[in-house]
């Protein structure tokens, strides 16, 4: 990863991007979404959604804001939320909630990379 987030422009595409590579991988999965356990169907709405909408108290205070350190903590937690997503590919039914955990904790490090203090 380079310099993705360094002006405000790149910054929304990159954020778009990024969102509409996991909602893509969520939207393709092979597992079934109907027949997944009130919990994990839960999950995967959630992410969804995250999927569809910016942060934006989170986004604001990184445009605000965007130093170096959030930035190379918010390419890390971006590069674990694609390689997550990724795995969405070849889940089965026995690996998908651990992999739908892995994709929500890369999300709250993302939200939590734009704020560092």
């Amino acid at each position: 990863m380079g310099n993705e987030y360094e002006d405000e422009q790149q910054r929304r595409v990159t954020d778009e991007q990024i969102r509409a590579f996991v909602g893509e991988q969520l939207a393709e999965l092979p597992v079934d979404v109907d027949a997944l356990p009130a919990e994990e169907r839960a999950r995967y709405d959630r992410l969804l959604l995250r999927c569809e909408f910016i942060n934006q108290a989170s986004f604001r205070e990184f445009d605000h804001r965007s130093t170096p350190e959030r930035i190379a903590a918010l390419q890390a937690a971006d590069a674990e939320l694609t390689a997550a997503a990724k795995e969405l590919e070849h889940a089965q039914r026995d690996t998908l909630g651990e992999i739908l955990k892995r994709i929500e904790e890369a999300f709250d490090k993302r939200d939590a990379a734009m704020t560092l203090a």
